[in-house]
């Protein structure tokens, strides 16, 4: 669903209330930090080691890689991590608007 004259996509998580995020099952996130694309279900893999930041004093600049828990980028940059309630948001190195660094260090 979308929200904010198509700003926004209400995202609704499956699994019972135990297992999502703060236990809500919808949360609103914008689209550029969605990563849509079919799928197939496949076994699951492990989760990748790094969570996504954004810079503290320019969000809307670039996304980076981050250890979990760490409030500085692979790259250096001082950021803030992206959550939604406890769950943090995976890093995903083929968004467009990723760091170059922060992409080259997790490879």
């Amino acid at each position: 669903m979308t929200l904010r004259y198509g700003a926004v996509a209400l995202v609704e998580l499956d699994g019972e209330s135990h297992e999502l995020p703060g236990r809500i099952r919808r949360w609103p996130v914008h689209w550029s930090d969605l990563l849509v694309e079919p799928t197939v279900a496949a076994p699951e893999e492990p989760s990748t080691p790094y969570g996504t930041g954004v810079p503290v004093w320019h969000p809307e600049r670039q996304r980076h890689a981050a250890r979990l828990s760490d409030a500085q980028a692979l790259c250096g940059e001082p950021i803030r991590l992206l959550t939604i309630g406890d769950w943090l948001i995976p890093f995903v190195p083929t968004l467009s608007d990723t760091c170059t660094d922060c992409v080259s260090r997790v490879q």
